[in-house]
């Protein structure tokens, strides 16, 4: 083993540390931090915003060499979190799931957009929708990526466990018959 990669002593012993990739660009383009068992922590959380630092490089410029493609980190769904920010019930007779949205940036077409989503998602029964706008900081975005961002929403979706649907099922049927009337 190389004197680059050290070992993390806490809280992990089988954690090889991000320090030591700093500057590695030979297999840029995913990276992947987990715990084996499952578990979340924030730490993991931490050691995958180290590693999103290394895949700087990565994010290609536009024009106005401020606005990059972007980049991120893919997490479970902070239930817990979203249900004391919204003030939801978890209802165990219901499964929830929950989808990004991105939207076009201007009232009328937000409304349009919320509005079809409501409409098919009543054509297959869900029983309860809730839609969230994610915080976002555009200040750090450049010019030409300010110009064209989307609106950002989540959009939670309970349905009947009585039903017998398959939720993850329901969910893209949902996201394709919606993309039709796009």
């Amino acid at each position: 083993m190389g004197e680059s990669i050290k070992r993390i002593v806490e809280p992990y012993q089988d954690s090889y540390s991000p320090n030591g990739i700093i500057g590695e660009k030979d297999a840029c383009g995913v990276g992947f931090i987990a715990n084996v068992k499952g578990k979340e922590s924030n730490w993991i959380l931490k050691q995958s915003l180290k590693g999103l630092k290394c895949m700087e490089h990565r994010g290609g410029c536009g024009g106005d060499s401020d606005s990059g493609d972007g980049a991120g980190i893919l997490c479970s769904i902070p239930w817990k979190f979203l249900d004391e920010e919204m003030n939801l019930k978890n209802n165990q007779e219901l499964d929830r799931g929950l989808g990004m949205v991105f939207m076009p940036n201007k009232k009328e077409k937000i409304e349009e957009c919320k509005s079809i989503c409501e409409q098919e998602a009543e054509k297959l029964r869900v029983k309860r929708t809730y839609w969230r706008s994610v915080p976002v900081n555009n200040e750090t975005l450049g010019p030409l990526a300010k110009a064209n961002a989307p609106f950002v929403c989540q959009w939670i979706l309970y349905i009947d466990k009585k039903d017998n649907q398959d939720i993850e099922k329901l969910l893209f049927q949902l996201r394709k018959r919606i993309e039709k009337k796009h």
